[in-house]
């Protein structure tokens, strides 16, 4: 009986010391996600924040990118360290943010992906619109798939988009076969 006991202690010490063991090797993981986490985010916020001063006339607006580990969240923080809310944005300013948030991915990551942006310029004045063109559309290294109105941009030569864009296409929608294709050579 003795050797019975005893047999049952050391089982349950080994399964102490396998629980320690898993217990000590999930912490360690949860720590080295937490490093990469954070090594990561911190070249897509350098990344963010150079972008949307370039890209924006109210560069002061968004000073500081945050991420909020315990939420899993993103938050845009003004020079004032206050967390801004989508409210606090026009549309040009959201469409802004968004696209400097893409290009940051974008640009960090070990791989270029195309970025597709749905008629940015419909919500971007005049100088916004002028950045966007200069110092994203002309110097990327990515495709970009721009979706747009025929309002948006009725000819390309008015942005001097010419020589930067490789193909052109309009998407007919048909009600009759309720499908839609594409035709080459929009412009």
């Amino acid at each position: 009986q003795l050797k019975i006991i005893f047999n049952k202690h050391e089982k349950s010490t080994k399964r102490t010391k396998k629980s320690e063991m898993i217990d000590k090797s999930l912490a360690l993981l949860e720590h080295l996600s937490t490093a990469l986490t954070e090594s990561r985010f911190t070249k897509l916020k350098k990344n963010f924040i150079e972008t949307y001063k370039a890209l924006s006339t109210k560069s002061d607006k968004i000073s500081e990118l945050n991420f909020n580990q315990n939420e899993k969240k993103l938050e845009f923080l003004d020079h004032n360290g206050i967390k801004l809310g989508m409210k606090d944005f026009s549309a040009g300013e959201s469409e802004v943010a968004t696209f400097c948030l893409l290009w940051a991915v974008n640009e960090t990551a070990e791989t270029r992906y195309p970025i597709v942006t749905d008629s940015p310029f419909n919500r971007l004045d005049t100088n916004h619109r002028n950045n966007f063109i200069e110092k994203i559309l002309k110097k990327s290294k990515s495709q970009i798939i721009f979706l747009s109105t025929n309002e948006e941009i009725s000819n390309i030569d008015n942005f001097g988009l010419r020589d930067f864009i490789q193909s052109t296409y309009i998407i007919k929608h048909s009600p009759e076969k309720r499908s839609s294709k594409f035709i080459s050579d929009y412009f």
